[in-house]
Order: structure tokens, then C-alpha cells, then sequence
């Protein structure tokens, strides 16, 4: 009976395509074509120039995932603070905790989307995942809230040494957003399959590695301007957004170890040179309620409040930096499911004069698939 329906459907659609041919307009007609020709790139570039002794190809393209996500963000920013007879080095320091997001991911060979939700906060994670035998190109989207920021003073106050910090809930959280995009080049794609430990459109069956050459775009935003907010804004000088965009460019190695059939354990470390490093920070005054003309020597929170309207931005290029970028990965085939956990690590400078600080991420995915 099965089979009856299955031919009973194939006929449907042959004569519902004769129908379609006879009535549709040539530019419409050219439509599949388009679509087989996008499939057929995508198809090809997954297995150009691989070789079959140490790369297999699964039989069926489609791919779905249930994702776990843990990840831990932390934006430090340090600033040479001086006001009459109190000098030193401020700290502030944000974080979203180890925040935990659950979501879902779909890929065609090695092109994917994937989104999760952060399920003990507010926060949300986007990915795009566009790679061939041979390179490998991701973006992810992230952003988070923290309410919790440390700030901390070390310096002179009256010609005596003082160091003082605070960690308290803030009114209003710290929003973070980031934008990473980075892309790879394996000098060694006929064997080693970056594919096969963070997609799950390639299975390595023979141990192998390559040497890889890697650039990345990072962008970050931090925003915390708000009048709720406004003993840390004058802590910080004024500055209540800050946005760090930086281009680098790497060159380091991977290696896929296949201990046994079904299992691959990955690792990938990778130094990379920062060429374009810009800070842009906003800082913003303060005005006496009633009056923004009168400027007190001594601030009082229950009198001043946030001049939103009355904004200065610096953009300053930061001195050249090294950063890195490191990955691992473990990985289990079997049948039609799979397993995976991958993780990595990312540290960003950035700095000019008076003003510095470091982003660092790491993150750790969990998921299990099956192919269709």
C-alpha cells in the first residue's frame, strides 16, 4: 500500500509539472533551476578535493539540532581617575554570570542557522555558518544584561593609600551586545575537515591536521546611560556607552584525533594580530535639577540628574594588539544521530592614554542531531 501511494504521488506531480510548463511564464519556469544550481554549489563545495580515505560524506544533507549553551562574558574597563586630592586606578568590571540559553539549530551540508535564548536572564544568541571543504566562515550575535557590575578604587585619597570595592544591583542592567565574524583557510582541506569537529556535514575517519590561516571582526557594544545609573556614570567619567570594533588576522593549527570509529576530539589554537582597533566611547554631563546652569563642586544624587541631550563621542584608535582565539571539540557519530560539545575562548584588548580594558568570552555548546 505504500508503494501504491508513493507512485500514486509521483504521478500527481509529473502531471501537475506538464500542467505548470504549458502556463507558467518562462522567467518563472527558471526558478528550480536557480534553486538546483544553489544546491548543486552547496553540495559540491562541502566535498571539493577531499580525500574519501580520511573524510566521509553522510548520505542525507539535512541536519537538526537541539542546542545547550553555556557561556561567561566579562567586559573590564580601567580608567586614571584624579578629582582634587584623590588619584588612582578605577575599575569597572561586568559580567552576565554563567548564563545558560537552550535553542535549536537547521543546516543544509555545511551552511546552518542556529538561535538560542538565554533561559536564566535576558539575552539571545544568533549564528550563521557559511563553509566548504577548504574554509569556514561563522557569525554570531549575542547580547546579554548585568545588573550586578564591580567597580573598584585603588589609589591616593589626602596623601593615603585607599582601595575600596563594591559590588551592588544596579536599577537599571548593563546591556552588552556582540557581533563576531570570523573566517578560516585550511592549507590541508583534502584531509583535515574543520566541518567535521563544528558542523556535522563531514565525519573524519583518520586522524589529521592543517595548518590554518584566520581573520576575525569583532564588534562591541556596552550601554548603561540611564539616570538610575548615574553614581556609576560619574564614577566612570561620563562615559555611559562604549563601542569596540576591532579586525584581526592569524595564522595558526588544528588538529582532528580520531581515538576510535564514531569519535572525534578536535583542537584548534590560534594567535591573531589586531590591524584595526577602535574604541568609541560616549560621555555624557550631569545638570543640577531646576537649573542646568549651576555646576556644584560636590555631586549630590538627590539633586543632579543624567544630561542625556548633551552627549560628547570619542573615537580613538587603540595600539596594535595581540588576541587569540582558541576552540576544542568532541564529537560521536552514529547512524543518523550524533552527539556534540565544543568550546571556545576568545580575549580582546583595548586601550589609549588614560582609558583600557579587555573583553573575554568563552563559551561552551552542547547539542545532540539527527540527519534527514
Amino acid at each position: 500500500m505504500r508503494h501504491l501511494l508513493a507512485y500514486i504521488a509521483i504521478l500527481i506531480m509529473a502531471t501537475l509539472s506538464a500542467t505548470a510548463q504549458e502556463t507558467v511564464p518562462q522567467k518563472t519556469r527558471r526558478l528550480p533551476k536557480v534553486i538546483k544550481w544553489i544546491k548543486d554549489y552547496m553540495d559540491s563545495s562541502t566535498v571539493k578535493g577531499i580525500d574519501r580515505n580520511y573524510l566521509e560524506v553522510p548520505k542525507k544533507e539535512w541536519t537538526a539540532e537541539l542546542t545547550t549553551t553555556l557561556n561567561h562574558a566579562t567586559l573590564k574597563m580601567e580608567t586614571d581617575w584624579s578629582y582634587d586630592e584623590i588619584s588612582g586606578l578605577l575599575t569597572a568590571r561586568t559580567n552576565n554570570g554563567i548564563a545558560t540559553a537552550v535553542g535549536i539549530a537547521l543546516a543544509y551540508r555545511s551552511y546552518g542557522i542556529g538561535y538560542s535564548k538565554i533561559v536564566n536572564g535576558a539575552g539571545s544568541n544568533f549564528s550563521l555558518s557559511f563553509s566548504g571543504s577548504s574554509y569556514a566562515i561563522n557569525a554570531n550575535i549575542k547580547s546579554y544584561s548585568s545588573d550586578t557590575p564591580e567597580v573598584s578604587f585603588r589609589g591616593i585619597v589626602e596623601g593615603e593609600e585607599f582601595i575600596e570595592s563594591s559590588k551592588e544591583k544596579i536599577n537599571d542592567p548593563i546591556n552588552v551586545r556582540t557581533v563576531f565574524i570570523d573566517g578560516y583557510y585550511l592549507f590541508n582541506g583534502k584531509r583535515f575537515s574543520y566541518l567535521a569537529a563544528y558542523s556535522p556535514s563531514l565525519i573524519q575517519r583518520r586522524s589529521s591536521g592543517s595548518v590554518m590561516a584566520g581573520a576575525m571582526y569583532y564588534h562591541a557594544r556596552a550601554n548603561y546611560e540611564s539616570n538610575e545609573n548615574k553614581d556609576m556614570l560619574l564614577a566612570m567619567q561620563g562615559v555611559g556607552k562604549m563601542k569596540l570594533s576591532q579586525v584581526c588576522i592569524g595564522a595558526g593549527y588544528a588538529y582532528n584525533w580520531v581515538p576510535a570509529r564514531g569519535w572525534l576530539v578536535s583542537a584548534m589554537a590560534m594567535p591573531m594580530l589586531a590591524l584595526y582597533n577602535k574604541t568609541k566611547t560616549y560621555h555624557y554631563k550631569f545638570r543640577y535639577i531646576g537649573d542646568p546652569d549651576i555646576m556644584p563642586d560636590v555631586y549630590d544624587p538627590d539633586q543632579w540628574e543624567l544630561a542625556s541631550d548633551e552627549v560628547e563621542v570619542n573615537e580613538t584608535p587603540n595600539r596594535v594588539k595581540f588576541n587569540y582565539d582558541a576552540r576544542i571539540a568532541i564529537v560521536h557519530h552514529w547512524d543518523n544521530w550524533f552527539i556534540r560539545a565544543y568550546g571556545h575562548y576568545n580575549s580582546f584588548l583595548f586601550g589609549q592614554d588614560n582609558t583600557s580594558g579587555r573583553f573575554t568570552d568563552w563559551t561552551i555548546y552542547a547539542s545532540v542531531g539527527t540527519r534527514f
